[in-house]
């Protein structure tokens, strides 16, 4: 996964920092969001000419790198 590689060899900018993951995408499946949020990555989608993040279900946990 990209986000264990950006864990793994660090640009400068990130070094000893909490990186949290997020998914965009213009139209969001229910079943992808879903699978986003099982896997620990916050959900953004399209709205006209901005970006809205989900509702994340109840027992959500960010993934941390």
């Amino acid at each position: 996964m990209k986000m264990e590689l950006i864990r793994r060899y660090p640009p400068r900018e990130v070094v000893d920092k909490r990186l949290l993951g997020a998914i965009a995408g213009g139209v969001v499946p229910p079943a992808a969001a879903e699978y986003a949020h099982r896997a620990g990555f916050f959900v953004l989608e399209l709205a006209g000419e901005s970006v809205t993040l989900l509702d994340t279900p109840a027992d959500f946990a960010a993934r941390e790198w």
